[in-house]
């Protein structure tokens, strides 16, 4: 939906909150969503009562009742009329799974007060043998020491440690991101002229009244932290500074202990495997490194759930994905084909849904018979899974739409083991995404899982081909072009030289664009390569060995 803002978050116990647990919230056009995915009721003195799960409720943004930055959270108050069960919550840990967040929440605080003391003790052991005896002598002199070095960096584990456990720089800034789209909703501050709205509800009188009244208050507190915090930071870092002074001090008495370190070699390498005598070789190009090679494969990232269509049909040469509908007797165009979605993230995804919509054009061109259907899988499907529907419908024209949009990336690739159980899956089409997904994540057997799905129609056998390529030793990453200048990363991944190589653009005539690359490219080592006026990028590019 336009201008929706999707978010996680753990409501934790306060005195103002009646709410704890996982939570998701949605900032939609003209209303705030809220998902109760683990919450139970709260009251300060009592112990929480049982949990709700998957409850939600919708309310308009003029029942935004409180809306303040307490601590490392924000207090999140709604009109006890318009929301129900609970309508007043204390939100920190802003994420975007915020069932794994209430999982690890406990553990993690637990394990950060635990290191917070447990860290600084072997550097206040080392100042203690390390401070000068100018500086301080004797057991009560050294052991003060050691005592106020641990003090300072107990102090300052303690802050780090708070601030991972409430979900590091991503949930700050997940948060503020959060904290500034509802003040836009709830008209406290101006939207952005290039982040408005076009669907956004007009301000109403009482959002006005709403956000003038907060004003005073929101900017005494502003000035409250401008004051409070910097000199909070500023203690730790002067406790952090003396401590390093104090350290350093100490090693230099200890020079004569510890032993000099052994002067640096030159830069370059020797190349005994390209020249016949021991010099000292220098390449012109860069030194680089390739991942993964690029391929039309992954170029526009690896979607978290991938959806593939499968066709029914076993005619010769027909693609795996061709699912075009046939016409009947009456000469009503039908679709009729399997739908596979699998799952290439390293968490579960709960509750999926596809919609699929069918239409067909009559003579003027115009959308007739428009038809929605809905597609569910309730529960888990772990990763690495798939999971298969059957679909009939009349209509010549279909579009799938997926809530999931995320990216790898953003969330951690499946491990390599459930694509290769995916291997064994019974559509062909979803082994072949198997295959592609081992070599996406580097896989030493993603070449052979490719050469072992039998005969492919002439499409699906272009992409076992770019799986083949993207496998090779010798990659091509980072391609880039500037005013016809082609550059490269050309990386041998093998543990032989590879000599007499050219940079090739990759098409179905073998006639492409082709550059010999002059120098000899050493194992696990790569050159940036560069060469004028070769054009735009290619589609697809490798670096071939002279036949």
């Amino acid at each position: 939906m336009a201008g929706s803002f999707t978010v996680g978050a753990l409501a934790v116990a306060s005195p103002e909150a009646n709410a704890v647990g996982a939570v998701r919230l949605t900032l939609l056009p003209k209303r705030l969503e809220i998902e109760l995915l683990r919450a139970g009721s709260y009251a300060d003195g009592f112990v929480p009562g049982a949990l709700t799960r998957f409850v939600r409720f919708s309310v308009p943004y003029t029942a935004v009742r409180g809306f303040v930055r307490r601590g490392e959270g924000l207090g999140l108050t709604l009109d006890p009329f318009a929301a129900v069960p609970f309508n007043r919550f204390h939100l920190t840990c802003f994420t975007d799974l915020p069932l794994e967040a209430l999982a690890s929440a406990h553990k993690r605080r637990q394990a950060s007060r635990v290191l917070a003391w447990l860290l600084p003790l072997p550097l206040a052991a080392l100042s203690v043998l390390a401070v000068p005896p100018t500086w301080a002598s004797g057991f009560l002199g050294r052991g003060a020491v050691g005592a106020v070095v641990m003090i300072a960096l107990g102090a300052l584990a303690k802050q780090i440690g708070a601030g991972l456990t409430f979900g590091g720089p991503l949930a700050t800034r997940l948060q503020r991101s959060f904290e500034r789209r509802l003040a836009e909703r709830v008209g406290l501050v101006p939207a952005a002229s290039h982040e408005t709205d076009p669907f956004e509800v007009p301000e109403l009188p009482e959002v006005v009244a709403l956000a003038r009244a907060a004003a005073p208050a929101a900017e005494t507190r502003a000035r409250a932290r401008a004051v409070r915090v910097p000199w909070a930071r500023l203690g730790y870092a002067f406790a952090a500074a003396c401590v390093v002074i104090g350290l350093v001090a100490g090693f230099r008495t200890l020079r004569g202990v510890v032993p000099e370190r052994a002067p640096e070699a030159q830069a370059g390498f020797v190349n005994t495997a390209v020249a016949d005598d021991d010099t000292l070789l220098a390449s012109k190009w860069p030194a680089c490194s390739c991942e993964r090679a690029d391929s039309p494969l992954w170029r526009g990232g690896v979607p978290v759930l991938s959806v593939l269509p499968i066709s029914k049909r076993q005619d010769p040469g027909r693609a795996l994905g061709d699912i075009s509908p046939l016409s009947d007797e009456e000469g009503v165009s039908r679709y009729d084909f399997d739908l596979a979605v699998v799952n290439n993230a390293a968490v579960a995804l709960n509750d999926l849904r596809v919609l699929l919509t069918f239409a067909r054009r009559d003579k003027k061109g115009r959308r007739r018979g428009v038809t929605d259907r809905g597609l569910f899988w309730e529960g888990e499907l772990g990763p690495g899974r798939s999971v298969k529907w059957g679909v009939k419908a009349p209509g010549s024209e279909l579009r799938v739409d997926v809530p999931e949009k995320r990216l790898l990336g953003t969330v951690a690739s499946a491990p390599a083991d459930s694509f290769r159980k995916l291997l064994s899956a019974r559509q062909p089409l979803v082994r072949l995404h198997a295959a592609t997904m081992l070599a996406y994540l580097g896989d030493p057997g993603a070449a052979d899982a490719a050469r072992g799905l039998g005969a492919l129609p002439p499409t699906d056998e272009l992409t076992r081909s770019r799986i083949l390529r993207a496998t090779a030793p010798l990659r091509v990453c980072e391609i880039a072009s500037d005013a016809g200048t082609l550059t490269a990363c050309v990386h041998n991944a093998s543990d032989s030289v590879a000599r007499g190589l050219s940079l090739v653009e990759v098409t179905p005539g073998g006639d492409g664009r082709r550059r010999p690359i002059d120098e000899p490219v050493l194992p696990r080592s790569g050159l940036r390569v560069s060469f004028e006026g070769f054009g735009d990028v290619p589609e697809e590019v490798i670096a071939s060995e002279a036949e």
